[in-house]
């Protein structure tokens, strides 16, 4: 997961990418 780049385009993106969502 790209913890580098969710933050900025997705905050919410977190618990998605967590799950692998991306």
């Amino acid at each position: 997961m790209k913890t580098d780049i969710h933050p900025k385009y997705f905050p919410e993106a977190k618990v998605k990418c967590a799950c692998g969502a991306v």
